[in-house]
């Protein structure tokens, strides 16, 4: 029954009354008639009462409906600003069934509005993130009334959208403490981002190319993935067991002490290759710039996680290998003028480079770097390159340079 048709129903009550106690007034004046004027006077007054609730009531009813009418307006504005906010939103309920969502987040994950609603959040989820999602869902489940007011939390997932490919995107989460325990979930795309364009630029290079396996590496890659450093000629070079160098620039000469504290040559590494405290069992192992050098620094975990970098670097330690016997052999040498000039060719090798008359090694190394590689002295080394200048093996220009001659 409305509060209109009750309240006509009153006013016909009223007049009733009213003709009743008319009617009572005009009759004979025996007992029972006298009464019945004064019960239809107390039936009127009580009659009155109702109606005056009945104006109370009515008022009330119009301040409902206008309350009413303020809160339909509202959530017509929020939903508004709910379906147009920039950033893409999703209420699922307590099972993680998707239950509302707006149009960044249709555009997001590729599918229009009307068909995100009774799916599942996690159908959008690469499948490793799944676990993640469906295990805070229980969670939130499980300790419902326990949470913080609107507990705020949030991943970095991947995103399957239907009509793209899949990007990478933070996904943060605020539980409403409402009857249904529903849930507002945030998606940020971080695709733009610059940790994310090194992320995929490094995705793309562990894909197979055409079917030929995945893209050899190069310094250009290096250098965006991972962190470089530069120094100055005759700078040492900080060692770190759970960190890779990579020469992408100059030249690097590693050496250690033999039991009379003199420096010994273990290695002299170029461009393109690795050193690092975790490729020697020596105690005692320092890298020292030769010239001006650029490293790169590779964690070590990285070669579990990158094929091609794992190629690159395996290829790359062999030749220092090769590298490591070739200088045993001219230190095993008895003459100097005979372990100078097995250095200068396997320097030749590592950073030589050809010219009209030979190959000119492309970097200057002093007399006294010579030496110190040798195990001698400047002045013996400085006597024995005049011999070989002499003998037609060598040349040295203007500016110091050291040609080996065909």
């Amino acid at each position: 029954m409305t509060l209109e048709k009750f309240s006509g129903q009153v006013r016909g009550m009223r007049d009733r009354v009213l003709r009743l106690y008319e009617q009572a007034n005009e009759s004979s004046g025996s007992a029972s008639s006298l009464l019945l004027p004064m019960a239809l006077k107390d039936l009127g007054v009580a009659s009155e009462e109702i109606e005056v609730t009945l104006e109370a009531l009515s008022q009330k009813n119009e301040e409902l409906a206008s309350a009413l009418h303020t809160v339909a307006v509202q959530q017509q504005r929020y939903q508004a600003l709910f379906d147009l906010a920039p950033e893409a939103y999703l209420v699922t309920n307590a099972q993680g069934i998707i239950q509302e969502a707006n149009q960044a987040a249709a555009k997001l994950l590729g599918t229009p509005q009307q068909f995100l609603v009774a799916k599942p959040l996690t159908l959008y989820l690469h499948q490793a993130n799944q676990v993640t999602i469906r295990a805070e869902l229980a969670r939130m489940q499980r300790n419902g009334s326990q949470l913080p007011d609107q507990e705020n939390r949030s991943w970095e997932v991947r995103i399957e959208p239907r009509s793209r490919p899949p990007f990478s995107a933070l996904l943060s989460t605020i539980q409403l403490h409402d009857r249904d325990r529903t849930t507002l979930w945030i998606i940020r795309d971080l695709s733009n981002s610059p940790k994310e364009a090194l992320l995929e630029r490094r995705r793309t290079l562990d894909q197979p190319q055409n079917g030929k396996g995945v893209k050899a590496l190069t310094n250009s890659d290096l250098l965006q993935l991972y962190s470089s450093y530069e120094y100055r000629r005759g700078d040492e070079i900080s060692l770190d067991p759970q960190t890779l160098l990579y020469v992408t620039r100059g030249l690097v000469k590693l050496s250690t002490l033999n039991e009379s504290n003199e420096e010994v040559l273990i290695g002299l590494v170029g461009p393109r290759m690795p050193f690092g405290s975790s490729l020697t069992a020596l105690p005692l192992y320092q890298a020292v710039a030769l010239v001006e050098v650029q490293v790169v620094a590779i964690p070590l975990f990285e070669l579990a996680t990158s094929p091609p970098l794992a190629q690159l670097l395996l290829t790359k330690v062999s030749q220092r290998l090769q590298q490591t016997e070739r200088l045993l052999a001219i230190s095993g040498c008895r003459r100097v003028k005979d372990r100078l000039y097995g250095l200068l060719q396997l320097l030749k090798d590592e950073i030589g480079e050809p010219v009209e008359t030979g190959n000119r090694l492309t970097i200057r190394l002093t007399h006294e770097d010579l030496a110190n590689a040798c195990c001698s002295t400047r002045v013996t080394v400085t006597r024995l390159l005049g011999e070989l200048q002499q003998q037609g093996k060598i040349v040295v220009d203007s500016r110091h340079y050291i040609t080996l001659l065909h």
